[in-house]
């Protein structure tokens, strides 16, 4: 069987059984090309279990889980059951680096790298703590440039007792760590409370050299400078404020053009907050003079 709209055929099969209201699937498999899903279940009125949920590739092992949801009996309604049930609910995920380029025939894109997941979640689903990492290596896309596309990043997300912390990095060959991270509550019985709750955040960019714009650029023959980024970011979540720095440092730039002049000591700092932006410098020299420039705008909230 398949979608209509795709070549994609894949096989399923399904063995379970039924008793004193109790569905017990001993298997239950989905079979696309050499990709096997592999896994067993149990639903119970008290609990819903999946304790084998396994992910093939012909004869290596993508990804192995397991999953346990109780539920409480003396309520009714599918999320009050949930919410309200007092044992502990878990769900591990563990997987190796899958290639994104195998995935890739099942959608038809053209991504490249390998993608490497870990998850542990438990406790009783009001008091839920989990730990998920993401790790990615050489994520990107295909493209003829020699200019590389693709980074590596690692992602890592916490969550317990009230809060919640996101922490990651992006590693690109030609740029300094990039570093991210967010703080939030952790309320994830109350999405309305979440919306209101209160954000920090920070994206920063390290001073990078722009020495390879060369390949991008075919007009460049030759740049000499530096970028870097600081960001914040503040607000709710539903109203998130951000504010930060942007500075460009480039001593020289000389174009493959004869006629055109080259440029030196170029200067760029802007500031920016949630109502304006300031430009607190811009110069560059060129043809014996220097341009240079202030200004800013301000933002007024309807």
């Amino acid at each position: 069987v398949g979608p209509a709209t795709s070549d994609l055929l894949y096989q399923t099969n399904l063995k379970a059984d039924y008793a004193d209201s109790e569905i017990d699937v001993k298997t239950f498999d989905v079979i696309m090309d050499d990709l096997k899903v592999i896994a067993e279940a149990k639903f119970a009125e008290a609990l819903i279990s999946v304790p084998t949920l396994r992910v093939h590739r012909g004869d290596e092992t993508w990804l192995n889980g397991r999953l346990r949801v109780p539920l409480a009996t003396e309520v009714e309604g599918a999320a009050d059951r949930f919410w309200l049930a007092e044992a502990p609910l878990e769900v591990e995920i563990q997987s190796v680096a899958i290639p994104l380029v195998d995935l890739a025939h099942l959608s038809g894109s053209e991504k490249l790298g390998a993608l490497k997941i870990s998850a542990f979640i438990q406790g009783p689903a009001a008091e839920l703590q989990g730990d998920v990492r993401l790790q990615g290596t050489k994520i990107g896309v295909e493209t003829d440039q020699s200019f590389p596309s693709t980074a590596d990043l690692d992602l890592g997300l916490l969550f317990g007792g009230g809060s919640m912390s996101l922490k990651g990095e992006i590693r690109h060959t030609h740029l300094q760590p990039v570093s991210l991270e967010a703080n939030l509550p952790f309320q994830l019985k109350d999405p309305q409370a979440l919306a209101e709750a209160p954000l920090s955040g920070r994206l920063k960019v390290p001073p990078s050299a722009l020495d390879f714009l060369v390949d991008v650029v075919p007009s460049l023959r030759e740049i000499q400078g530096k970028l870097a980024a600081d960001l914040q970011m503040l607000g709710t979540v539903k109203n998130p404020e951000v504010s930060g720095e942007l500075l460009l440092d480039v001593p020289l730039v000389r174009f493959d053009e004869t006629d055109l002049p080259r440029l030196e000591n170029t200067k760029l700092q802007i500031r920016g907050t949630p109502t304006q932006v300031v430009i607190e410098e811009a110069a560059t020299t060129f043809a014996g003079g220097t341009v240079t420039m202030t200004g800013g705008a301000n933002f007024v909230r309807g």
